[in-house]
């Protein structure tokens, strides 16, 4: 929310294709032409997709169900 800068991001999805979290970059809107938008939007889904998949595995249980690799704790504060 700040005039003169862009920002970019894409949804990490969980093994159910449900967001979990966010990638982004942000720089001054002079610096993101369309060409660059469109290229670092690929690299985010890109990167975005390597992220979901270090994290969950296919199941061969329950084929097209994803688990975690481990257990993740998260603290409430």
């Amino acid at each position: 929310m700040e005039e003169g800068l862009s920002c970019l991001a894409v949804p990490v999805r969980d093994g159910d294709g449900e967001t979990m979290a966010a990638i982004s970059i942000s720089a001054p809107t002079s610096r993101m032409s369309a060409t660059v938008r469109k290229d670092y939007t690929d690299i985010l889904h890109e990167n975005a997709e390597k992220i979901s998949n270090s994290l969950f595995v296919e199941s061969k249980v329950i084929p097209g169900r994803a688990k975690p690799r481990r257990s993740y704790h998260f603290s409430k504060r």
